[in-house]
């Protein structure tokens, strides 16, 4: 389980949120937008329910959140230098490798913001399953990458912090909803990043940022 609970999304964070997105949401609807929030916020602490037998991490992993000067497109939630030890992720085919992380996708110890205030000071304490085969296949997780509020935007304006830039010129979309992992692979920042695509959220920021993007089936 998460080390605090999951906060609740009231009417007035919807309304600030619609403001800041320039969403037009009314007073009237917000309350009904703050209960899916809520309720999809809450499918994170099932997940962690289904995994309460195992995963949970208890040593400090060191973090750093970068400035402006190391971050100049805002592609970086934050960064980090977790490897697993062991011969066998040591001996595994990605040793050598370094792989940020969308940041929709929990890594144990490091903040976790999904683009959005809402999740703010919530720091899992356990990996998502795609981490924990990363690091035994000896990865080492490099960062966590801005992605849109929610991941649901296929541009690079709407992270709650600041907009994540093109990495080929600066005030021109990256892409979304995956948009800072298109950016840092494609600067060399790391080798490979991590998205999740329903709807583009891998596809857009590839071809935005122009490198290669898969979405599995």
């Amino acid at each position: 389980m998460p080390t605090t609970p999951l906060p609740q999304a009231t009417a007035d964070d919807v309304l600030a949120i619609s403001e800041q997105l320039g969403l037009g949401i009314s007073r009237d609807d917000a309350p009904e937008y703050a209960w899916l929030v809520t309720e999809q916020s809450r499918a994170y602490e099932a997940v962690a329910d289904w995994d309460a037998t195992g995963g949970t991490y208890t040593e400090d992993r060191c973090f750093t959140i970068p400035d402006d000067a190391d971050n100049p497109q805002h592609a970086w939630s934050c960064r980090t230098e977790i490897t697993a030890t062991g011969p066998e992720a040591a001996g595994g085919p990605l040793a050598g490798r370094s792989v940020a992380i969308k940041d929709s996708i929990p890594v144990a110890g490091v903040p976790f913001y999904n683009g959005s205030n809402l999740f703010d000071g919530y720091i899992p304490d356990f990996d998502a399953e795609v981490v924990t085969r990363l690091l035994a296949a000896g990865a080492t997780i490099t960062g966590k990458t801005h992605t849109e509020y929610l991941c649901l935007s296929g541009d690079s304006h709407t992270n709650h912090f600041a907009d994540t830039q093109n990495p080929w010129r600066e005030g021109f979309s990256a892409g979304g909803s995956s948009s800072g992992s298109g950016v840092v692979v494609a600067l060399g920042e790391a080798d490979m990043a991590l998205g999740a695509d329903q709807g583009g959220s891998i596809r857009c920021p590839a071809s935005l940022c122009g490198i290669v993007g898969l979405k599995p089936t």
